[in-house]
């Protein structure tokens, strides 16, 4: 019993439900309108890049979804202005009632009320609540990639049904434009050289509604130097890159990272400013360059030489005073210099005479010298001993009244006296340290060429036509046959002999000249140079000097003197007939007893010719 009552109870709630669905169902059906109600206008916006794929009629209902083609993509912040220009009355649904107006019409005549809405995300602008009445509506502003704006038209709300049986007081549209897009390459470079710099980081930024605004982050070159973006790009779009990393030493200029560029609509990337193509070889790419700081170092011979700097194969020492100098050349980055909190060079010295290391100056590729820490903007420098190892360092300003440039060649010029008396391979760089990244202070560093000098040493042996050791023959050492022709330029070196640097070389007791210090290049690579030895003292009166230059070779090894076992002989004058002493008083007696025998003979044939005479 109790179970049937409950069932009575159910089809009672039914039946009661089932009367409530009529009476709705009937609001909708109900031919004539409804003047107590507001309706609304739903806008589904798509774009496409062939709107002629959109051909089924739009009926204002929500099953015109269906017919949305697969190609089309919600587009957002496209904005819609629609405009009541009359209100539902008779006039238009009676059988003698007038023809809606067409959209030119509805242009030209007077806005009862005006209402705007954008699309959002999903591409829908919805339009609720509205008055009743007949609406024109037009399409405003949208992204660029728009290459056609959909047309005008007249919406009435409300609207007769598809089935024409009743009244759609909520009516959905699905208009679709036309959209271009394009992708761009982006090429990233050294400025120097141009070439690929790989580990790039790019953040795409696109402009729209005065707002830069990230598309696409972490855009990173590959190992050619080059990346497409995912994000495709809209005709007629102002874009911008940001570089927010910078690889392997390149320097990110904060001040300058950012590379702004406009799509044309033919999908080309152009010049933010005045719309012309970026690369007309390369018309979607943007190339980006980025730069490092280069350094170089050698040796030269003379401060005085200016910027007309001399890579020298020999330290031509020629006294006691003579310095050499280490020349280091450092290029700036192209970036701005004040960006960076650091830049410093740092050179350790070896092989040099104590006491004798200081900067000198530091110039500019036209000689121009820079102020130094005594003057605004200029460099600091330093030297420090450190187990024989002399540390000079130098310090460029990186503040707001720096003098440095970028992309520009300065010179320091260290002063010192390079000296060995050993056999060795003097090797010697130069280490610059820089801020990549001023945002995250990351240090880098990078070292100039090494800078090399070979210093070996020659023996010769000094002996008479007997093979005998002579002493005291003296020589000096030429770095080429004209100087040595000439007698000019002769080289300073160590005599092994006297330990001591000359110019003069002379042979010992054993007959040894010993030489050392003599420099065969500033290339490690280089395993010999020729040298030559003139005599310029023979070893007694009673030897010839030699007439001609002798060439030698210096060679890598060499500095031992245990490999070199060079013969020069000398040989003895020619005898000549004496010119004072016991000699000529010996033949001027011979000569007086030639002439007194002469007078005796001559006297004595007198004699007997006159006794002749008288026996005659």
């Amino acid at each position: 019993m109790k179970t049937k009552r409950i069932i009575s109870f159910i089809l009672t709630i039914l039946c009661l439900s089932a009367l409530f669905i009529p009476t709705a169902s009937a609001v909708t059906q109900n031919a004539v309108i409804d003047t107590t109600k507001t309706g609304s206008l739903t806008v589904y916006k798509y774009e496409m890049d062939d709107v002629s794929l959109a051909t089924s009629r739009g009926t204002g209902e929500s099953s015109d979804s269906s017919n949305v083609p697969q190609s089309a993509s919600p587009l957002a912040d496209v904005t819609f202005r629609i405009k009541k220009v009359a209100d539902v009355s008779s006039t238009y649904y009676k059988p003698d009632g007038v023809t809606l107006p067409t959209p030119a019409q509805a242009a030209s005549m007077n806005a009862i009320a005006t209402y705007t809405q954008t699309t959002n995300a999903s591409g829908i602008a919805t339009f609720s609540n509205l008055p009743l009445g007949i609406y024109l509506v037009q399409e405003g502003t949208g992204p660029s990639q728009i290459t056609g704006k959909v047309a005008d038209f007249v919406v009435s709300i409300p609207m007769t049904s598809e089935d024409g049986e009743s009244w759609n007081y909520d009516v959905k549209v699905y208009p679709k434009n036309k959209t271009s897009y394009t992708t761009i390459t982006v090429d990233k470079s050294d400025y120097s050289d141009g070439s690929a710099i790989a580990g790039a980081k790019f953040t795409l930024q696109k402009y729209y509604n005065s707002t830069w605004t990230d598309v696409e982050t972490n855009i990173t070159t590959g190992a050619s130097g080059t990346v497409t973006p995912s994000t495709k790009l809209a005709y007629g779009g102002n874009y911008r890159l940001i570089e927010t990393y910078a690889p392997d030493g390149y320097i990110l200029d904060h001040t300058n990272n950012t590379t702004p560029f406009y799509i044309d609509y033919d999908g080309h990337t152009c010049d933010a400013t005045n719309h012309t193509v970026l690369d007309a070889q390369n018309p979607y790419t943007v190339a980006i360059t980025n730069s490092k700081p280069a350094m170089e170092k050698f040796i030269d011979k003379s401060e005085g030489q200016g910027t007309d700097l001399v890579k020298q194969t020999t330290v031509n020492h020629t006294s006691g005073d003579d310095f050499d100098y280490y020349v280091v050349k450092v290029t700036t980055p192209n970036v701005d210099m004040k960006t960076l909190s650091k830049f410093t060079v740092t050179d350790t010295i070896k092989n040099c005479l104590g006491g004798s290391v200081a900067v000198v100056k530091m110039t500019n590729s036209e000689g121009t010298s820079i102020v130094s820490s005594k003057g605004p903007g200029g460099y600091s420098s330093g030297v420090q001993n450190n187990g024989g190892d002399w540390i000079v360092t130098v310090d460029f300003c990186t503040e707001d009244n720096s003098v440095f440039t970028k992309n520009s060649d300065y010179y320091i010029y260290i002063k010192c006296k390079i000296y060995t008396a050993a056999d060795t391979t003097v090797k010697n760089k130069a280490t610059l340290t820089y801020t990549q990244d001023t945002a995250e202070e990351t240090n880098d560093t990078m070292d100039s060429d090494e800078t090399s000098f070979g210093v070996g040493g020659y023996e010769a042996k000094k002996v008479d036509e007997n093979n005998a050791a002579l002493a005291g023959a003296e020589f000096k050492l030429y770095a080429t046959l004209a100087d040595a022709n000439a007698g000019t330029n002769a080289l300073t070196a160590f005599d092994a002999n006297t330990g001591r640097f000359t110019t003069t070389f002379a042979s010992a007791s054993n007959g040894l000249i010993r030489i050392r210090d003599i420099y065969y290049g500033d290339d490690i690579m280089n395993d010999s140079q020729d040298y030559y030895l003139v005599e310029t003292k023979a070893p007694s009166n009673d030897y010839n000097l030699l007439s001609t230059p002798i060439k030698i070779t210096v060679t890598r090894g060499s500095g031992s003197l245990s490999n070199t076992n060079t013969v020069i002989k000398n040989v003895k004058k020619t005898t000549l007939p004496l010119t004072g002493g016991n000699g000529a008083f010996i033949w001027t007696i011979i000569g007086i007893v030639c002439v007194g025998a002469a007078a005796s003979v001559f006297v004595l044939s007198k004699k007997s010719s006159k006794k002749d005479k008288k026996s005659a």
